[in-house]
């Protein structure tokens, strides 16, 4: 059994190689993360006050620092943005509040993710929802 200076320089050579494998894993180059691309549909031109703050979260990077890469596009009108999304055309859309409670009558599986404004208007952001949920309402 070792014991004594023997037993310190073993410890003190595990520590120096636990040290060494610590510093190169916390400084090894981080692989590059590929922004997920994803297709934010509007129903009507983006340069409308309604959609400011989804531009202006583009703007200041906010979906980049969540590794999103936000594309935009332009549908005609909520009822063609959510039957988009419902058949799964485009993941994300933009619509007024009461869009998908109109178009899940017609059978259209969307829901809604998202809810912002208040008073008067109300827009919000539907996703699709999966067959498996799909329930009548």
């Amino acid at each position: 059994m070792l014991a004594g200076p023997a037993l310190f320089e073993i410890r003190r050579v595990i520590s120096a190689a636990a040290a060494l494998l610590c510093s190169i894993i916390a400084t090894w180059p981080q692989a590059a993360r590929a922004e997920e691309k994803i297709t934010y549909l509007f129903p009507a031109p983006p340069i409308l006050p309604a959609f400011g703050p989804i531009q202006i979260a583009k703007g200041k990077g906010y979906f980049s620092q969540l590794g999103l890469d936000v594309n935009y596009a332009v549908g005609r009108g909520g009822a063609d943005v959510a039957k988009e999304v419902g058949a799964g055309n485009v993941p994300l859309g933009g619509i007024v509040a009461d869009g998908p409670i109109v178009v899940r009558q017609n059978g259209v599986p969307v829901k809604i993710v998202a809810l912002f404004g208040g008073k008067g208007f109300m827009s919000s952001w539907c996703a699709p929802i999966p067959a498996s949920r799909n329930q009548p309402i």
